[in-house]
């Protein structure tokens, strides 16, 4: 149940709401693609356009869904049960998402861009241990000890990202048109809220200026995050579990929708 006290404004399950209105281009790409494109040397342009528009208009729901993601973490702390809940949300995503794509439950052609928020997870568990991030504090000791210890720190947490981004471009995570990785969308933007939380216009200005890069779409993303409930990050209302289940049900949905366009 949303939380009344987070303030007026777009709460946690509207924003979840929203985001999945998106995934919905998402779903319909990948049906109009099975169903309509077998050989893409033979598509029409018409069919290939669908396909495309569909999917980069799925694309504005990333901003939203790495915030999402981000006030989880914050508020929950990054337990073990999420990381398995996230785990287990990236294997069953993946199964959907290869057979309504390819008629296989395993194909490593490409990854789902929900593996995007393992690699989150992996993120804000090292920044968290590096000590960085806007709500880090300075820390009690101060000295060249505590100093070298920061610096190193810091670099492992750049070497995290830089490993994440890397898995998201060489793994093709959410990759379905060559030179467009969504999953290194939804890495950047969650680093960007990480380590901008507090500057309210320096995050939204630096998420719109990469999703800008991004075929535009995830920077219209970003405007909804603009009018999030004050408290949210605060009182987020987190809505049920069970809410993460849709996507997966909506790409086997996706599936039985295939022969109606063959």
């Amino acid at each position: 149940m949303a939380n009344t006290q987070a303030g007026r404004g777009l709460t946690l399950a509207k924003l979840l709401a929203i985001a999945g209105v998106f995934l919905v281009f998402h779903v319909i790409s990948l049906v109009v693609e099975r169903g309509r494109i077998p050989d893409t040397s033979q598509a029409s342009f018409g069919d290939l356009s669908l396909v495309i528009i569909f999917e980069v208009l799925s694309w504005a729901a990333y901003p939203i869904l790495a915030f999402c993601f981000l006030v989880l973490l914050e508020t929950r702390g990054p337990t073990p049960t999420i990381f398995w809940a996230t785990l287990g949300l990236c294997v069953l995503t993946e199964l959907a998402y290869d057979f309504l794509r390819t008629g296989t439950l395993f194909d490593f052609a490409s990854q789902t861009f929900a593996w995007s928020f393992l690699l989150c997870f992996v993120i804000f568990v090292a920044a968290r241990r590096a000590g960085t991030g806007a709500q880090s504090g300075a820390g009690p000791g101060t000295g060249p000890g505590v100093e070298s210890g920061a610096a190193a720190g810091k670099i492992a947490v750049v070497a995290v990202i830089i490993a994440a981004l890397a898995w998201a471009v060489l793994g093709a995570v959410g990759s379905r048109f060559a030179g467009f990785f969504p999953g290194v969308i939804v890495i950047l933007m969650f680093v960007v809220f990480y380590y901008l939380k507090g500057r309210e216009n320096t995050m939204m200005m630096s998420a719109a200026l990469i999703g800008a890069t991004f075929g535009l779409a995830p920077a219209f993303g970003v405007i909804f995050l603009h009018y999030r409930a004050p408290l949210l990050r605060e009182q987020p209302g987190l809505p049920p579990a069970a809410v993460l289940l849709v996507f997966p049900a909506a790409l086997a949905a996706g599936t039985l929708a295939v022969p109606l366009l063959a």
